[in-house]
This record gives C-alpha cells, sequence and structure tokens, in this order.
C-alpha cells in the first residue's frame, strides 16, 4: 500500500512539473527581444533574415535625424491618440534585446535610451512620429516619447526592405 501512495505522489508530482509546458501560448504575448514586428492590413509579421538588420538600422537612423521630441506619450493628449490610432492601423515595431542609445534624438543633449521603437508606417506614407516604448509593457520605468520631423531617407530604406520582405507590394499600394 504504500508503494502505491508514493506512486501517486511521483505521478503527481512529475504531472505539476511537466504540465506547465502543455499551456497554450498566449496570442497576444510580447515579441521575442531583438525583433522587427509589422502590422500591415489586419496581419502581423515577424520578420527574420537579413532585411531585419536593414531594418533595425533605418529605425535608429530615423530616430537620430528627428529634430523634435513631442514628449511622452501618456502626457500628450494629441500625442497619445497617434499612438492609440497607430496600433491599430499598420506600423513597424522593432524590440531590441538589449537597450540601444541614440545620440541626438530629438535635438537632446543626452542620448536617448531605445528599447522598442515602434513607427506608424504604410507603403505610401512617411511617418509624422515615431514612438520609443520600454522593452516590456508594465514596467515601473516609463520610457515612452515621441519623436517628430525627419529625413526622408531612412523611411526609403525601411520600405525597400518591406518591399523586399514581400510584406508591402511592390507598387507601394
Amino acid at each position: 500500500m504504500r508503494t502505491s501512495i508514493h506512486r501517486w505522489a511521483v505521478v503527481l508530482i512529475a504531472g505539476a512539473l511537466w504540465a506547465p509546458g502543455l499551456t497554450a501560448e498566449d496570442p497576444k504575448r510580447d515579441p521575442p527581444a531583438d525583433t522587427v514586428t509589422v502590422l500591415y492590413r489586419g496581419k502581423t509579421h515577424t520578420l527574420t533574415g537579413k532585411e531585419t538588420a536593414a531594418i533595425r538600422q533605418a529605425a535608429l537612423e530615423l530616430l537620430e535625424t528627428s529634430c523634435e521630441e513631442a514628449g511622452g506619450i501618456f502626457e500628450d493628449g494629441d500625442v497619445q491618440v497617434r499612438y492609440e490610432r497607430a496600433k491599430q492601423r499598420s506600423y513597424v515595431r522593432v524590440t531590441f534585446a538589449k537597450p540601444v542609445d541614440v545620440p541626438k534624438a530629438g535635438n537632446n543633449q543626452t542620448p536617448v535610451r531605445v528599447e522598442s521603437v515602434m513607427i506608424p508606417f504604410s507603403p505610401d506614407l512617411d511617418p509624422e512620429t515615431v514612438f520609443v516604448l520600454p522593452g516590456k509593457p508594465g514596467r515601473p520605468w516609463r520610457g515612452d516619447r515621441a519623436f517628430r520631423d525627419f529625413l526622408p531617407d531612412p523611411c526609403d530604406a525601411i520600405r525597400e526592405s518591406l518591399v523586399k520582405a514581400g510584406i508591402y507590394p511592390a507598387d507601394g499600394k
């Protein structure tokens, strides 16, 4: 009798340790670090390959060429409306495995620490605002900031990479 109790105890412990591996993945979980995610026409694409490096570099260049910081996303009503609208439409989100310091973003004297950047983007429109976000939502540190007024070259590089990746159509519409 004692042996059967021990067997049941072992089975229950093993089941408890093994069961978490059987749970379904949360479809809305954060993308893994150092990724490029694109929302376009209601579909989310996670990019891999050489185009991701080009998009990451162009996103940093875009941020570095910004001439104005618009403030925190949740501090300015207009910026918050743009952010919420962008989350529902089309965007490119770049998440970095390790935070990156971007010099001169928004003409700041201090480099801007970037864990994740969201760029409202479409085949035919350049962004008006770029959002710097904390890497993981819910952190006590709020790193959300918005930047405006960019040079067009990084936008062209992002668009070209998205066409090569097969996300955007070649004709730009």
